[in-house]
């Protein structure tokens, strides 16, 4: 319904369609709805000009149309506000209290409030234009600069956006690293372990572990928002596995710190290392070798006049690995 539909004989008292005055009136209103393509704005000044005919006066066009162009004006700053919210929020409020720090919301807080300072401003230059032409110039013109300014927002947001998800990453990353450290450490003190054990226990952890996601970190500059966010529940899950399983391995660690202690009174620190990383070397003997590869599967012995010669066999000798030993030292290696 248009706004002179309003103006009924009966509620009215008089038929304005002839006056010279309402015909400038409805010229200036159709004016108004051609600028901004919204009658509704017309009909809700309706109020005033019921107000005005009660006391016998008629508006100044000029003034009136003035008053729906600033109100106008005003809802659209409004909307422009509401609609840089909505994009702010491209960064979930779950994240934003959980993850991302307060500094970096204030970056976001920043942006949203130089952009909506900037549209405003050169919205409201538009008020200084009266005539529909230069009107429609000037807001198109508005139109494709809020939509750069916007798309750049929305950028610049999601550019923030990952490079936070990538530091929680790293950062997540470090903790672990360090928690390890400080439990392999405090593992060793407690119990008086070899700290050449629990530092080769605590390097073979973090190994396997680095080793798991390396893959995935180089690759994820590539990532889309999404895929870093699963990533990021990912490493937590596998955080959690591999903190779980480090209490299995404490009691691994124990026993072997206590066969090294041995070792290491029986042959020295240099022999004992070796027998620690599984190390076979030409002439070790028989007990260094069983220390360090464990019972072998099978044993074939051979006995000359001179030597006892016997084959240690772990696994299948034709895949396997075996060691041959005369007299109590290995002489030759097949370490597969």
């Amino acid at each position: 319904m248009g706004f002179f539909d309003l103006f009924k004989k009966k509620d009215m008292g008089f038929i304005i369609d002839n006056d010279p005055v309402m015909k400038r009136l409805r010229n200036e209103v159709n004016e108004i709805n051609n600028k901004y393509d919204n009658t509704e704005i017309a009909l809700n000044d309706f109020e005033t000009f019921k107000m005005l005919q009660d006391t016998d006066m008629m508006p100044n066009p000029f003034i009136l149309t003035e008053n729906i162009k600033i109100d106008w004006i005003n809802q659209q700053i409004e909307k422009l506000k509401t609609e840089i919210d909505l994009n702010r929020n491209i960064v979930s409020e779950d994240v934003v209290s959980g993850l991302i720090k307060e500094t970096t919301y204030n970056i976001i807080n920043e942006k949203s409030y130089s952009l909506k300072t900037t549209l405003e401003i050169e919205f409201l230059k538009i008020s200084s234009f009266s005539e529909a032409k230069e009107f429609n110039q000037a807001f198109n013109v508005f139109k494709k600069f809020k939509e750069e300014q916007l798309n750049n927002f929305n950028n610049e947001i999601l550019i923030l956006y990952k490079d936070i998800i990538t530091r929680i990453f790293d950062d997540k990353i470090l903790d672990f690293q360090k928690e390890v450290d400080e439990i392999y450490q405090s593992k060793a003190k407690q119990d008086n372990l070899e700290i050449e054990v629990v530092k080769k226990f605590q390097f073979e952890r973090l190994k396997k572990f680095n080793e798991s996601i390396s893959n995935t970190r180089s690759y994820f500059k590539y990532f889309s928002i999404e895929t870093r966010k699963n990533m990021l529940e990912t490493l937590e899950s596998y955080i959690k596995t591999a903190r779980e399983s480090i209490s299995n391995m404490m009691i691994h660690m124990e026993y072997q710190s206590e066969i090294f202690a041995r070792n290491k009174g029986s042959w020295g620190s240099d022999v004992a290392m070796k027998i620690l990383n599984e190390e076979v070397w030409i002439k070790m003997n028989n007990e260094q070798l069983l220390s360090s590869r464990g019972k072998p599967t099978n044993v074939e012995k051979e006995q000359t006049v001179e030597s006892t010669i016997e084959t240690w066999i772990y696994g299948n000798k034709n895949t396997g690995n075996y060691f041959v030993l005369v007299d109590g030292e290995v002489t030759k290696i097949v370490d597969r």
